[in-house]
């Protein structure tokens, strides 16, 4: 399991092992990515992880990025935002099984 949040100006990213029942922080090959709340990430079959939106902490405004974690090499990269939705945050989210990732909520 793989946790993005933290305390701080930037992100953390921490796994969870079930077999042995510990949490430790994941480092990645850029930890610049920005600490932000109320959103959902999402999975895909190559081990990267979506995370589209959400709210900056500390000054509340909307996040109009997509910041894309390859949980396999630990870098992260940024998705496209052509004929991306508006800012959005507190949202759900899923996988469907043609590659595609849908967006509903506020």
């Amino acid at each position: 399991m793989i946790l993005y949040g933290g305390f701080g100006t930037k992100a953390s990213v921490y796994t969870f092992n079930t077999q042995s029942n510990l949490w430790s922080v994941l480092k990645t090959v850029d930890d610049s990515v920005t600490r932000k709340r109320f959103l959902t990430g999402i999975f895909d079959y190559n081990g990267k992880m979506y995370l589209f939106g959400g709210t900056l902490v500390g000054n509340d405004t909307y996040s109009y990025d997509m910041p894309i974690l390859d949980t396999i090499n630990l870098n992260w990269g940024k998705g496209s935002l052509a004929n991306a939705p508006t800012p959005i945050e507190g949202y759900g989210a899923t996988l469907l099984s043609n590659q595609h990732i849908i967006y509903l909520g506020k």
